[in-house]
């Protein structure tokens, strides 16, 4: 299923997930160390109740973005 014809299609999370795979499709390598390098900063913090949210949205980015990013992970 297409992220534009599924029955969520307006929600915040598959337009944002669209619009970062257009931003990938775009320029790649930049926006691609960009996440590897956010989730790497995540990585060195301690698990906190403030930033667990983060943590978890750098992860879910990855994986929502793999194809792309395959090569560099």
């Amino acid at each position: 299923m297409d992220v534009e014809t599924s029955p969520d299609a307006d929600t915040p999370r598959p337009c944002g997930v669209a619009l970062l795979v257009c931003m990938l499709d775009r320029s790649r390598d930049g926006v691609a160390q960009t996440i590897l390098s956010l989730a790497a900063q995540m990585q060195s913090v301690a698990i906190t109740a403030d930033n667990v949210l983060l943590r978890e949205a750098c992860y879910r980015t990855i994986g929502e973005c793999f194809t792309h990013l395959s090569t560099q992970v």
